[in-house]
This record gives C-alpha cells, sequence and structure tokens, in this order.
C-alpha cells in the first residue's frame, strides 16, 4: 500500500451477524483469533463468540445487546482482531498507524502486540465483569447533531452536571453519556429546539466521570495481564497522542472509562500528518462514516460494510481497481447523528415535521403486497444507489447490503410519510424490519393499526 494509512479499529456497536462467514474458508488463520476468544469467554462463563461471527443467523445487534452485552462485546473484539489478522497475511498489505475508537484500543493494542490476543479479550470479559462487580446508576448514550460547544451549552442551560461529553466524532455529531432521568431531560431539551438526537446501543454511560468505581474495579482485575511496548505506531483519541515506551498502558486502557474520545481531534490530526487513507477493521463503516463528515473527499475503505463482498473490497484496497462489475457501490453515509426516535417521530432535519407527520393511517393508500415489494425495491434501489436485484427477498438490509440502522429508519419514515402514515410506537424498533418483505409487512401493520413488529421482522 503505496499511501499512508490508517487503521481503525470501533468499539460499541460495531457488531454484524456473520460477519466473518464469507473468510471462514478462506483464512484458517483467523479461527485461531476466534477460537483464542472463545477460550477466553469460557473462561468467564460467557456463551462462544465465534458463532456470531461465522453464521448469518446469528442475534442482531440490538437483541444481543439486551441480552448478552458482554458476548457482544467480546465478538466486536473479536471480529476487530480477526480481521487484522487476515489483513496482516493479505497480499502485502501495511498500515502506518492503528487507531481504536473506545474500547476499540484494545483490540488496537493486541493487533500491534502490546497485549496477546487472548489477554486482550480478557481485559474486555473484565471489564463487563468489573460492571457487574461495581453496578452504576443505569445509564446510556445520546448522540445530537451539534457540536461540541453547543452540546456544552445544551448541558448547561438544562442543568445537567451528570450528563458529559462522551466522544466529540464529527462537527456536527456529539455523544453525551449519563444517568437515565438526565438523558430523557437532554432528548426533551434538543427536541425543544429542534436538534435531531437518538439513543446509541450502549447498555452502560461509558466515558463518563462517574464510571470511576468501575474503572477501579476493572483496573485490580488486569493488573497481571502483561502489558509491553507496541510493535508499530498506536495513536489514542483519548490521550491524544501516540502510545509510547513509557507510558502506562493499562491505566490509559481503563480510562477510557471516564474519558471523552476526540475522534474528530484525532482524525483531523493524522489528517496532519499526511495519513491519506482510512481502511476501518471491523464490522459495518461506523468509523470511516464519521471519517468522511471531517474530511472532504477521504480516501475510506470499510471491506466489513457487508458480509458478502469482503474479499473483493479487500481486493480493491490492496491494489487500488475498482470493485467487481456488479457489486453494490457503497451506501451514502446517514445524517450525522439522525438517531431512530428522531427518524420515527416523522421529523425532518433541523427537527421540523415532515409533510405527512400525524396523518391518520390509510390502508387504502398502500398498494397490494407484491405491488408495495416492487415499489419498495425501486425506492431503495434510487436511494442507495443499488442495481434492484441486489434486493432478494431474504437479502439482509444490513448484514448483506450495508444498509445501517439509521438509513433503514430513514428509509421508513420516508415510505411511511409517502402513504400519509402514523409514526410507529415507542414499542417497535424499525431496524427490526431486516428483509424488504419484513418492511413491507411493518408498512401494512402500520397501516391497519397493528402493533408492534411482526414475526419475520425480527428473522
Amino acid at each position: 500500500m503505496k499511501s499512508p494509512a490508517t487503521l481503525l479499529f470501533p468499539g460499541q456497536g460495531a457488531y454484524l451477524p456473520g460477519a466473518l462467514a464469507a473468510l471462514n474458508s478462506s483464512f484458517p488463520d483467523m479461527r485461531e483469533v476466534l477460537d483464542a476468544v472463545d477460550a477466553v469467554a469460557a473462561e468467564h462463563r460467557t456463551r462462544p463468540v465465534s458463532s456470531l461471527l461465522l453464521e448469518r443467523d446469528a442475534p442482531a445487534a440490538e437483541e444481543l445487546v439486551k441480552s448478552d452485552p458482554a458476548r457482544s462485546h467480546l465478538a466486536i473484539y473479536a471480529c476487530s482482531t480477526a480481521l487484522y489478522r487476515v489483513m496482516a497475511a493479505y497480499r502485502g498489505l501495511e498500515f502506518d498507524v492503528l487507531v481504536g475508537h473506545s474500547f476499540g484500543e484494545i483490540a488496537a493494542l493486541a493487533a500491534a502486540g502490546a497485549v496477546s490476543v487472548a489477554d486482550g479479550a480478557r481485559m474486555v470479559a473484565e471489564r463487563d465483569a468489573a460492571f457487574q462487580a461495581r453496578p452504576p446508576v443505569p445509564g446510556g448514550m445520546l448522540s445530537l447533531a451539534l457540536s461540541e460547544t453547543r452540546t456544552r451549552q445544551l448541558l448547561c442551560a438544562a442543568a445537567l452536571a451528570r450528563v458529559e461529553v462522551a466522544a466529540v466524532n464529527a462537527p456536527h455529531q456529539t455523544v453525551v453519556s449519563g444517568p437515565e432521568e438526565q438523558l430523557a431531560k437532554v432528548e426533551s431539551a434538543a427536541g425543544a429546539i429542534g436538534v435531531q438526537c437518538g439513543r446509541l446501543r450502549a447498555p452502560y454511560s461509558f466515558h463518563n466521570r462517574a464510571l470511576w468505581p468501575v474503572a477501579e474495579e476493572w483496573a485490580a482485575r488486569i493488573a497481571s495481564i502483561p502489558v509491553v511496548e507496541p510493535r508499530c505506531r498506536v495513536y489514542s483519541p483519548i490521550v491524544m497522542a501516540y502510545y509510547g515506551t513509557g507510558d502506562d498502558l493499562r491505566a490509559a486502557i481503563v480510562s477510557h472509562l471516564t474519558r471523552p474520545v476526540r475522534f474528530a481531534d484525532a482524525v483531523r490530526e493524522l489528517d496532519a500528518q499526511g495519513m491519506a487513507r482510512f481502511v476501518e477493521c471491523g464490522a459495518r463503516s461506523i468509523l470511516t462514516d464519521l471519517v468522511t463528515q471531517n474530511l472532504v473527499g477521504a480516501d475510506v475503505h470499510a471491506p466489513l460494510r457487508r458480509r458478502d463482498g469482503v474479499s473483493e473490497a479487500l481486493d480493491e484496497l490492496a491494489s487500488g481497481t475498482p470493485a467487481p462489475a456488479g457489486a453494490p457501490a457503497q451506501a451514502p453515509t446517514p445524517p450525522s447523528a439522525v438517531g431512530e426516535q428522531a427518524a420515527e417521530t416523522g421529523q425532518a432535519p433541523g427537527g421540523r415535521a415532515g409533510p405527512s407527520a400525524g396523518a391518520a393511517p390509510d390502508p387504502a393508500r398502500l398498494p397490494e403486497r407484491a405491488a408495495l415489494l416492487g415499489l419498495l425495491r425501486q425506492e431503495y434501489a434510487r436511494a442507495l444507489d443499488y442495481p434492484e436485484d441486489v434486493f432478494a427477498d431474504d437479502a439482509d438490509l444490513e448484514a448483506d447490503l450495508g444498509v445501517d440502522s439509521l438509513k433503514q429508519v430513514e428509509m421508513f419514515a420516508r415510505l411511511r410519510r409517502r402513504f400519509g402514515l402514523s409514526a410507529p410506537g415507542e414499542s417497535v424498533r424499525v431496524a427490526g424490519y431486516r428483509t424488504l418483505p419484513a418492511v413491507a409487512d411493518g408498512l401494512i401493520e402500520l397501516a391497519s393499526g397493528a402493533v408492534g413488529l411482526s414475526a419475520e421482522a425480527g428473522r
């Protein structure tokens, strides 16, 4: 790879069921990584994670975060470290700098040789064990379509001292964390001034000083894990510097629970240093999408944006040639910080109500199901710049086609406004409609007044 390149290791949210299925038979060394993480999972009485990454019918992200967050975190770590093993052996791919976002720093340091794959997994597992031993006040994380300055002004005006800036990801995307009751007040305040926001799939209020007791517990639990100097450069968006020989890496890792991630600043700093290419080492394209919001015209690659086509994506990355003919183009980056709640209340950009928000449901406005499916294929193909034939009935929108949950919510909101349908209730999770037939059934249910997701929607 001729251009200086940065490899990005995502954290929370970077999970895709069956993400590594297409690589399993071609890269046997990858299995060593998964076996090592599975062994650590067994040590901590957690179910194996390899099945989550190798089986296409594995649980979806939302289900896994709710039912078994410890397993989801190990799966994210295993996916990144296994993909790094593939990249390291793939046609001479080389990277100048490794960068982790939040607990993605553990995978970055494992890739750099500062910890072994197994010990990195132990750090991840012990982090969840620390939360169990020292449970914090129930909380979460919220993404706001605001700059850091405006976010801090909002928190100050609302007198929400326990809500803190957790991550600054882009010029107009700031994440805050805090206790549930105060996050609800942030949502209300944001809505009052027309600011879009959305809850993240996070089980705790990460990057918040209230987690000091958890951090102390975690530090004690990983005190005996050996940590050495990284073999290559690792840049931290938390300490905003390269990790070096004299750094206490273990303390730096623990500090991510209580310190904010300054990803936007890190991207601009690396760009100033001449890093011309950014590559995502994990499922989906969370970080490369953020890079494009910080750097106009950035050269970004996300081989695991979807679970099919990863070998072709790696070929493109290694050779610089375009993707094979007929391969779906990369879906456009979704609007920053447009969360599920904002999209499904019918709000347009800027928080204004959409054109048909609140219209009474009218089943007669929907075509019959077969015609509706045809219309959906046309709409999704046009919006995402995909050929219509990739939208097979069994194609998983996120896992197979790389359409992330925010874009799915945006498309569903657009469709229901087209047909004059009201927004669904809070119990309905639009990202659960994983195929176009499920989207069609969701629209039909909404038009008929049915409540909740259909059985097919969760498949």
